[in-house]
């Protein structure tokens, strides 16, 4: 067997072995922009949390829908539609119960309540905002 073919074949697999253990380098601006939307949902979440606090406070029952919060208070809507976020609402318990998904690209938050307390919150391996305790 010829020497020269053997290098080659060698060659060949230690690029092939190279190439698949390469994972692609995000650019700074990629990884600003994933901070970004991180921040926007974040701040989605907790300004959807807030009005259903403030709306709890007037009605004894939570919102099941975001047109119902619409007047009650909170500056999300904003941030929601720049950002491209979908927020979804969700009641239980007679209202006394609700759940929240935030969607922005690649970035899910969700946040449940049971009458004050918070039962679920998970936002990826990110820290959780702060959340209010009150309206």
């Amino acid at each position: 067997m010829d020497g020269r073919l053997v290098l080659l074949g060698f060659i060949v697999v230690v690029a092939g072995v190279t190439t698949r253990n390469l994972e692609p380098v995000r650019s700074a601006g990629a990884a600003a922009a994933e901070r970004a939307q991180e921040r926007a949902v974040d701040a989605v979440l907790v300004g959807v949390d807030q009005a259903q606090l403030c709306y709890l406070r007037r009605r004894a029952t939570y919102a099941d829908t975001m047109p119902s919060l619409a007047f009650s208070g909170g500056h999300y809507m904003q941030t929601a539609i720049q950002h491209r976020i979908d927020i979804t609402l969700h009641t239980s318990d007679g209202g006394r119960s609700y759940e929240q998904h935030v969607r922005g690209a690649g970035v899910d938050a969700v946040l449940a309540r049971h009458g004050l307390d918070v039962v679920r919150l998970e936002v990826g391996g990110r820290p959780p905002p702060r959340l209010a305790a009150r309206c």
